[in-house]
């Protein structure tokens, strides 16, 4: 919210996640955290943040993966840098992780939920929407969890694109694929409550016509008075 830029990633050869703010000069931010660090131990040999979002109030939500209790968590810091007791447990909310491979996005929604994209083993795409204090929403999808599949034998980009649109509708940005070799950006409105909406595209599903070759799309923004901008 001031300008300042915020770093992610891990330390402690793997085992934290880590959270580093820089002011828009680029200088560390000393009054956050640990003079200018915060990190959330896991009792792992293999964690690490790799996705963050930071909210209007200056607090800082971030998604990775670790191997305990589940595969993925959220953790949220304050915007001094320490952990956030009110979401989850003292500020980790571990996510469900049954056939996930990899988080694919990370947003945060206008009431302070957040949503979380992951890309399944089996080619389909998972999105989760957890509440501010750090539980899946009931009433989204099925049990705060949405499954989406392309039809084809959809394959799994490292990033996808995920943003609300004004109004409260989701939009994903996806790669899907009829063989093993040539692959189509989609994109994928979904309703507030987490269904596809058949009001746009066919069935919710709108495929982009790029060429030559193979596409997919990596990040979504709105600009230009609600205008969705596709880079991949």
């Amino acid at each position: 919210p001031d300008g300042k830029i915020v770093v992610v990633g891990s330390t402690n050869i793997g085992t934290q996640f880590a959270v580093a703010p820089f002011t828009a000069a680029g200088v560390p931010d000393a009054t956050f955290g640990s003079n200018g660090t915060a990190v959330s131990s896991f009792p792992s040999a293999a964690s690490e943040a790799e996705m963050v979002a930071v909210a209007p109030d200056g607090s800082i939500i971030t998604l990775g993966s670790t191997t305990h209790p589940t595969d993925f968590a959220l953790v949220k810091f304050t915007a001094a840098g320490a952990l956030d007791a009110t979401f989850g447990s003292g500020g980790v909310a571990p996510l469900p992780a049954s056939g996930l491979s990899e988080p694919l996005a990370l947003a945060l929604q206008s009431d302070g939920s957040a949503l979380a994209l992951f890309g399944q083993i089996d080619g389909l795409f998972e999105l989760e929407r957890i509440l501010p204090n750090g539980t899946l929403d009931p009433s989204f999808g099925t049990a705060g969890v949405v499954i989406v599949g392309l039809g084809g034998n959809d394959y799994i980009e490292e990033r996808a694109g995920l943003v609300q649109l004004p109004g409260g509708k989701i939009m994903l940005g996806l790669a899907s694929s009829t063989n093993d070799l040539v692959g189509a950006a989609v994109l994928v409105r979904l309703t507030a409550a987490g269904a596809l909406d058949a009001t746009f595209g066919t069935g919710g599903v709108q495929t982009l016509a790029v060429s030559p070759g193979s596409s997919a799309i990596h990040a979504l923004a709105l600009y230009g008075g609600g205008k969705l901008v596709a880079v991949g």
